[in-house]
């Protein structure tokens, strides 16, 4: 497995200023844990859920356009959605499952690193996969 950071992802993390953000895709057959560890996410099974579509959205849309620690907008919604799309457009063809430390909305998560608040979407890909995570700190 190699990592690499789309342009997309530069892009993401030029645009989200705030905090630290960890995206980029890993090639190869992946497993949820191979792709968090890839990401220096913890690899606990127990930690991500699987999440359809809209779900994986919403909370993209939400970390890319929102701080997690007080709430202030760094984006429109509209951008974050845009950002996202592109960033799921990298696994265009493949099926897909989804993952997110997110419990209710963005309020209850599961932590996958020591920062206060962390959360994110992982993308399991037949020939690749994918992370999307943002880290606040109060």
């Amino acid at each position: 497995m190699i990592g690499s950071e789309p342009d997309i992802c530069r892009q993401i993390l030029a645009e989200r200023r705030v905090g630290h953000t960890r995206c980029g895709i890993v090639h190869g057959d992946v497993t949820c844990a191979d792709v968090a560890r890839s990401f220096g996410l913890s690899d606990e099974a127990e930690i991500y859920r699987p999440v359809d579509r809209s779900e994986a959205a919403s909370i993209a849309i939400g970390i890319l356009s929102r701080d997690l620690a007080y709430d202030t907008e760094i984006m429109s919604p509209a951008r974050a959605e845009a950002l996202w799309g592109q960033f799921l457009q990298l696994f265009d063809g493949q099926k897909v499952r989804l993952f997110s430390n997110c419990r209710s909305g963005l309020h209850q998560w599961n932590p996958a690193t020591k920062s206060t608040f962390d959360i994110g979407i992982l993308i399991v890909g037949e020939v690749s996969g994918g992370c999307l995570w943002v880290e606040d700190e109060d």
